[in-house]
């Protein structure tokens, strides 16, 4: 687990997985201390005594690419370091998610096709003009000195070249809200099972669509959650600060869901911003 080779470049996908990860050595490193201290045959005493006793040791994972210390298949993994860590020091020093500056596969172009101008770099997946103009020339720098060290040349005509956005395009469709979507369903009185199965979609990714609409008020947390599993849920979230719900899904057990759960760390928000609101 310790050695796991995920790597995203999304901060808050690597947080969540990060989180997952502890929880699951967390647990099996109980069972085993606990399971390891009952050897001689199981007591009450000893295993509340054994349990009393235990220390989770320090347990290393980061998924996030800036942090994880990642094999890279690279023809210059020398140049490849330098470049990341290059952009990991403007990502440190602007505090921007590493894909706004370069993004894995970023550097692992610049690394094999060396681009030696700005021109040559705007070929490089993942830079546009701006890009090029704000953070261009760092990286030309870095690439342009090891390929003197070399001996290297561009490689960047053996590029395919990448496939450029349009540009002001004044017939482009708008990406419908799917929220709404399934919110106007909703108000035609479709169940959240109904209309997942209208839409070809989940129903926990439905009740992630609603919760939107509890948490603007829209919505009374009493017509998608029983008031008895609203009692079990409450106490859990009132500490709630985001990330990963599966500590509360644990707690509450199989008969609620994690959709349901959203629902009401929803209406807690709704109520919150309610409050403050009143008060100000």
């Amino acid at each position: 687990m310790q050695k796991s080779p995920a790597i995203t470049d999304s901060r808050l996908q690597a947080k969540e997985y990060n989180d997952n990860l502890r929880e699951i050595f967390a647990q099996l490193y109980l069972k085993k201390y606990l399971i390891q201290g009952l050897e001689d045959g199981f007591s009450t005493d000893a295993y509340q005594q054994r349990r009393k006793g235990f220390i989770l040791p320090v347990f290393l994972v980061n998924a996030y690419a800036t942090n994880s210390p990642q094999q890279v298949d690279s023809p210059h993994p020398v140049l490849h370091s330098q470049l990341r860590k290059l952009r990991d020091a403007i990502c440190s020093k602007t505090d921007l998610p590493i894909y706004i500056v370069a993004g894995s596969n970023t550097l692992h172009e610049m690394a094999r096709y060396l681009p030696q101008t700005l021109t040559e770099l705007r070929k490089i997946s993942g830079f546009g003009d701006a890009k090029v103009e704000k953070y261009g020339q760092s990286f030309l720098d870095l690439i342009n000195n090891y390929s003197r060290e070399k001996g290297l040349s561009s490689l960047i005509s053996e590029k395919t070249p990448k496939r450029e956005g349009k540009k002001n395009s004044t017939d482009k469709k708008a990406k419908p809200d799917t929220k709404a979507e399934s919110f106007k369903l909703y108000q035609r009185g479709m169940s959240v099972a109904d209309i997942a199965r209208e839409r070809n979609l989940t129903t926990q990714t439905i009740e992630g669509h609603l919760a939107h609409y509890i948490r603007q008020g829209e919505i009374s947390i009493n017509e998608l959650i029983s008031r008895e599993k609203l009692v079990i849920i409450e106490p859990l979230i009132s500490d709630y600060s985001g990330g990963s719900i599966n500590a509360i899904k644990e707690k509450v057990g199989k008969s609620i869901g994690f959709g349901e759960i959203k629902l009401a760390i929803a209406w807690h928000e709704f109520q919150k911003n309610t409050k403050q609101k009143d008060m100000n």
